[in-house]
């Protein structure tokens, strides 16, 4: 990962007023996305309403 990246969005976020840790802070929206992001890939291929877990979608 690039640190300076990194860098930029905590300066970003800072300079916007972002907090950067608890509720809605830089660290659990960066969080939310990469987990996001993470299912999403896990997904591809399952059929539509069927979970990996063999459920279909109700609980």
């Amino acid at each position: 990962m690039d640190g300076q990246l990194v860098c930029d969005l905590v300066d970003r976020a800072r300079a916007d007023g972002v907090k950067l840790t608890g509720e809605g802070g830089l660290l659990s929206r960066l969080t939310k996305i990469v987990l996001e992001s993470a299912v999403d890939g896990e997904m591809v291929g399952w059929p539509e309403g069927i979970s990996p877990s063999g459920s279909h979608g109700v609980n």
